[in-house]
């Protein structure tokens, strides 16, 4: 499955706008490229918005590229050490030459050489209101600007990482700029006037900056090659080799291992840098970048700003709902509280008329009613007890005379009686039942069991009476 990243260069020359694609084991590289020439009627973040949606992808990320000529450029020794305090110095340093404030400029370094009196460093600052603009027009149009490269040196860093280059080289792009790189760490950086002031000139421009930059600066290196890019790159590389001894090469982006083997760019020889750099910013091979750390913040909300704003407007329906329907079921909790009170205050004063202040029917209604029942459970008592006492002067009396008779159970419930026991033959069972039911208190004797026990001579019944 492949996966789209995008990169933007903005030049004199015109805004290209670069698709790249990685598709497995084929690595990233260029699938489409716009450039829309220089408008003067048009700002520079339309064009560049313009480039982007004229490549008709879904949107994401984008690397911005912009040319070192749109740079503050100093190659300096500071007498110190220590990335934290260049980081404190060079805004002041750099600020100054901008003519602006410390905190109006982005700032970015690069350490070209460390010894014991001192540090030396590439630096380069941009105006924050030169990126400012063409950020945030990006992004409201869902293209997540993730960093700022200078195309130079961040072409620069790919060839190095794509050749495997080591010892001091230099790259020159045929619009005006002079990369000296040692290896993949790039040494210095200079600008100049481009081709359109003629291939000659143009070639003795360059071996100037290479003498002063190599003979003054870096006088204990030795360039072993030379690439060149941009337009009529390959005649220039013939003639700088033939004045300097210096092996020159044109690059071609379509090499074998190089980001453009599909042949986007035939055509646009001014392409070339703006795809190396590119390539690079997308793999993190470009460096420095400005602010690569910043807009997370408005990476998301351009990503996923119309997802959010769905979600944001459902969310407060579901809670506008949520509240209407905690208003409304409170409502009826009300009601319902006053019905079941005046429920409450209707069968109290129903139960107890006498009670004429109610303060807490539920409460009052409790305890009259735990009264009435202590009262009536004292009154019935006394009655109970003393029926228990009749029953059993009945029972004992009905039992015949001189029959062994013994009661082992005796029930009571509601207003039937029942009784167990044993005796010798089933005539005294008879006789009980014939006595009892001559008795006032009960009605209804009926013998429910009677089963003689052979082994131990006995007859155990079971009788039941209903209760007058």
């Amino acid at each position: 499955m492949s996966q789209a990243f995008f990169a933007l260069e903005i030049s004199s020359d015109g805004v290209r706008a670069c698709r790249f694609s990685r598709e497995g084991r084929q690595g990233t590289r260029l699938r489409e490229m716009v450039l829309r020439p220089p408008e003067e009627d048009k700002p520079v973040e339309a064009q560049a918005l313009a480039a982007l949606e004229a490549l008709g992808a879904d949107k994401g990320p984008v690397h911005v590229c912009l040319p070192a000529w749109d740079f503050m450029i100093r190659n300096m020794t500071l007498p110190f050490k220590g990335t934290g305090r260049i980081s404190q110095i060079l805004p002041m340093e750099m600020g100054a030459g901008l003519g602006v404030s410390p905190d109006s400029c982005e700032i970015a370094f690069l350490e070209t050489k460390k010894s014991a009196t001192g540090t030396g460093v590439l630096a380069l600052a941009l105006e924050k209101g030169r990126a400012e603009g063409l950020i945030q027009t990006l992004g409201e149009a869902g293209y997540f600007v993730e960093a700022l490269a200078v195309s130079q040196l961040a072409a620069a860093s790919a060839l190095a990482a794509m050749d495997k280059t080591e010892g001091a080289w230099g790259l020159v792009d045929t619009r005006g700029a002079l990369v000296l790189m040692s290896g993949s760490r790039a040494l210095g950086l200079r600008v100049f006037p481009g081709v359109d002031q003629g291939e000659d000139r143009l070639a003795g421009t360059v071996s100037t900056v290479l003498s002063e930059i190599c003979g003054l600066r870096y006088p204990e290196i030795t360039l072993d090659k030379l690439r060149i890019m941009g337009p009529c790159a390959d005649a220039l590389a013939l003639t700088l080799e033939s004045r300097l001894g210096i092996p020159a090469q044109g690059l071609n982006p379509a090499d074998s291992e190089g980001p453009d083997p599909e042949r986007v760019l035939a055509g646009d020889a001014g392409g070339v840098c703006a795809v190396f750099a590119s390539w690079a910013a997308i793999r993190g091979k470009a460096a420095p970048r400005f602010r690569e750390r910043g807009w997370r913040v408005d990476h998301f909300f351009a990503s996923h700003g119309k997802a959010l704003i769905g979600s944001g407007v459902l969310t407060l329906l579901v809670l506008v709902l949520l509240g209407a329907h905690l208003v409304l079921d409170m409502q009826r909790l009300r009601r319902q509280d006053r019905m079941l009170d005046a429920e409450i205050r209707r069968v109290f004063t129903a139960t107890l008329p006498d009670v004429t202040r109610i303060v807490d029917p539920l409460h009052q209604m409790r305890i009259h009613l735990a009264e009435l029942e202590q009262a009536s459970a004292f009154a019935a008592s006394g009655s109970a007890d003393h029926r228990m006492v009749e029953l059993l002067r009945g029972l004992v009396r009905s039992a015949p005379e001189g029959a062994p008779m013994h009661f082992t159970r005796l029930a009571i419930t509601g207003d039937q009686l029942t009784l167990s026991g044993e005796t010798d033959t089933y005539n005294h069972v008879d006789a009980l039942k014939n006595r009892l039911s001559a008795q006032p208190f009960f009605s209804g004797v009926t013998i429910t069991q009677a089963t003689a026990d052979q082994e131990e001579g006995r007859v155990r019944f079971n009788l039941r009476s209903d209760l007058r």
